[in-house]
């Protein structure tokens, strides 16, 4: 199937996503559902909040094939023709990448290969293993078949020197699971190796791209933890508070001096040799843009590291809300200072930032590995389904109300009633901006499936938390729909074990609130 993006013909007014564009920031989407190109959403993303690119990761094809059936049919078919899981899910992304990269074409060749691009990961498997993993790499581009792909490998020791032979063999690469500056430093000689040795054999180089991406709040996540076991054992207040400030500032610091780092690079004569023969330059791929810290803004890394030659990646919920309230501006070069001295501070308190960030590269791949296993036990559920599925004889009519009903569709068929809906056009309720707004805000239950499954080790890790900190109740209060949806979790749920009794305050009565207050010891209440 292809479905070309029909690209804007006038300016879109002024927003603060397509400002990014102005300061040299391209977007890129950080997963990817067919049901998107299906329902010309993607147009919207590439229209509206000038997407430049996706990236389909296990982690985001395990959401889009959990959450719904939209690969349903393609699924029966392919087990029909005897495949099994596995290949079930080559095929099922193959065709998701494709999909991708033929409605990205236009952006490839708007921006003459700079831009444009649908990324696929490698297996885990090969993560530890350069040969495997250059010839998968090979065998994939030639399966899916469209230029404007990319291939990402981890920033391991072998996926960094398969990385630099691909670029050799003309394959865009995206070296992933970045999170020091010494690995940046080995992924972007990688590539300029990969240029070099292609040039000196007398080939082209100004048809290939590639990317470094830096991951941000797993980074800022795993320092914080550390900073506050050391402030935990700091024996002044003063500089417990010292330790603690220093909390959210690491992966922005430690991106700061990477940028920097890639100025140098790429402003070197080494450089420019390659340059003058038409070499694109490695780009910066900001990842893991959306902070886990529920205090920080949901644009904090968008906002702080915003500059020329990067692109940054965003989940929809953060695409939407930089568009809403982000701040664009030239951010990414300023407080260089400030920056370093965070990581001389973090260095000097004894923290390894380097053995972290190793830590934190096994830690990735170990959840691609989860996230592919999810899918194939996924497909496995759906063949055990379509094997057993049998032809249901009950009918239904509407009888009397069919007329009625035939009519309504009609109607909505002529508006574009379900089109309009997936895009969130408030326009179809009501037209005044006061209204626009409130039913824009109450339609965020549209891909609330794929947020929370975005969320779900977030999610787990505060429950483990909240049962090792000891507490054995928590009490909910609110009113309305806060209040009635956690209700008939409990009730439906019930409360799992070892873990903290769950009791919902929806009420302003003191006779009620008194009664929760003997309930609960608060010492030991969340």
């Amino acid at each position: 199937m292809e479905a070309k993006i029909k690209m804007a013909t006038t300016t879109p007014a002024a927003n603060p996503i397509h400002e990014l564009g102005m300061y040299g920031q391209s977007v890129w989407l950080n997963g990817f559902r067919r049901g998107w190109l299906l329902s010309d959403n993607f147009s919207r993303f590439v229209n509206e909040y000038s997407v430049k690119g996706v990236i389909i990761t296990p982690a985001a094809f395990y959401e889009a094939l959990s959450a719904g059936s939209e690969y349903d049919g393609q699924i029966k078919q392919l087990l029909l023709d005897g495949k099994n899981a596995r290949q079930v899910y080559e095929s099922l992304v193959f065709s998701d990448v494709r999909m991708a990269a033929d409605a990205l074409r236009p952006v490839w060749e708007a921006a003459q290969g700079t831009d444009g691009f649908a990324c696929i990961a490698l297996p885990p498997a090969y993560a530890f293993d350069s040969e495997a993993s250059a010839r998968e790499a090979v065998r994939y581009r030639s399966a899916i078949d469209r230029e404007n792909i990319m291939i990402s490998l981890p920033g391991t020791n072998e996926g960094i020197t398969a990385a630099s032979r691909l670029i050799y063999e003309g394959i865009n690469v995206n070296i992933t699971h970045i999170f020091s500056l010494n690995t940046y430093q080995d992924a972007v000689d990688a590539y300029i190796r990969g240029l070099e040795k292609r040039l000196k054999d007398g080939r082209l180089i100004g048809n290939i791209s590639g990317t470094a991406g830096i991951y941000l709040n797993k980074l800022d996540s795993s320092m914080d933890e550390a900073l506050e076991g050391y402030s935990a054992k700091a024996e002044t207040s003063e500089t417990q508070k010292e330790i603690l400030a220093l909390k959210d500032k690491t992966a922005v610091a430690n991106a700061k001096l990477v940028y920097h780092r890639m100025k140098e690079i790429f402003g070197s004569k080494r450089w420019k040799e390659l340059s003058v023969r038409g070499g694109q330059e490695q780009r910066i791929l900001w990842m893991d843009t959306k902070p886990g810290n529920p205090r920080q803004s949901d644009v904090y890394y968008i906002d702080a590291l915003i500059g020329p030659r990067t692109v940054s990646a965003m989940q929809t919920e953060t695409l939407f809300a930089f568009r809403e309230h982000g701040q664009a501006g030239p951010q990414i070069e300023r407080n260089l200072d400030e920056a370093e001295t965070v990581l001389l501070r973090i260095k000097n308190l004894g923290l390894d930032l380097t053995a972290m960030a190793l830590n934190l590269l096994q830690d990735g791949v170990d959840s691609e590995e989860k996230s592919e296993n999810n899918i194939i036990t996924c497909l496995e559920a759906k063949e055990e389904a379509i094997t057993a599925m049998v032809i249901d004889p009950q009918s239904s009519r509407l009888g009397d109300f069919q007329t009625r009903v035939d009519y309504a569709l009609a109607a909505m068929d002529e508006q574009a009633f379900v089109k309009r809906l997936w895009q969130r056009d408030p326009s179809l309720w009501k037209q005044n901006q006061d209204g626009e707004k409130v039913i824009t805000n109450r339609l965020g239950w549209m891909n609330v499936i794929e947020t929370m499954l975005a969320n779900v080790s977030e999610i787990e890790s505060f429950a483990k938390e909240v049962k090792d900190a000891g507490f054995t109740q928590a009490v909910l209060m609110g009113m309305g729909g806060s209040s009635l949806s956690p209700e008939v979790s409990r009730r439906t749920f019930g409360t799992a074990e070892g873990y903290p009794d769950l009791m919902v305050l929806d009420s302003t009565v003191p006779a009620t609130i008194s009664e929760i207050d003997r309930k609960i010891d608060p010492a030991k209440t969340l």
